[in-house]
């Protein structure tokens, strides 16, 4: 497991800004973007919109990470 983690991480470092992109709308999804926005907002009400931004896009590699660990 740990070896896969591994091997997701750096798959998904590798890609490019386009295919990043391109794979955050495919597999996530504007719904799902909602969903971690809004779990990011309530854990942290005060927090201005780069704290929120941040704790997304940490949801969104976890995600991602996690997909390409399965396959």
């Amino acid at each position: 497991m740990e070896e896969a983690a591994l091997k997701a991480l750096k798959t998904v470092q590798e890609l490019s800004p386009k295919a990043l992109d391109e794979l955050i709308t495919r597999d996530v999804g504007n719904p799902m973007l909602g969903v971690f926005a809004s779990l990011a907002r309530a854990a942290n009400p005060k927090a201005d919109g780069d704290v929120i931004a941040r704790q997304v896009h940490l949801m969104v590699m976890a995600w991602l990470m996690r997909r390409e660990a399965q396959q």
